[in-house]
């Protein structure tokens, strides 16, 4: 059995990090998750969201499932959807 792991780590500028603890926390990620995702129908794909880290000494992992095209996202559920993806998709990164 062979096991492969890889990381391409980037900088990223503090002004798409900053909102995310306080998103976090409104999403409920150290106490009762709030919804992010209320699916609407079924959908072509299957997605599944993972994120796990430490915020002020804090460890959190948050799961979204859904299925798209068609998912619904809940307004606080669009506030981390823009947050992760201005994160993943920062082309100004260094590796």
């Amino acid at each position: 059995m062979d096991v492969t792991w890889n990381a391409k780590w980037k900088g990223i500028p503090c002004s798409l990090v900053e909102p995310l603890p306080n998103l976090l926390e409104e999403a409920g990620v150290f106490t009762e998750p709030k919804p992010l995702v209320e699916d609407a129908a079924d959908g072509d794909y299957l997605a599944v969201w993972d994120l796990t880290g430490i915020v002020r000494a804090r460890a959190f992992h948050i799961s979204l499932k859904f299925t798209c095209p068609g998912e619904r996202w809940t307004p606080l559920g669009q506030k981390v959807k823009a947050a992760l993806y201005a994160l993943r998709s920062y082309e100004g990164a260094t590796a």
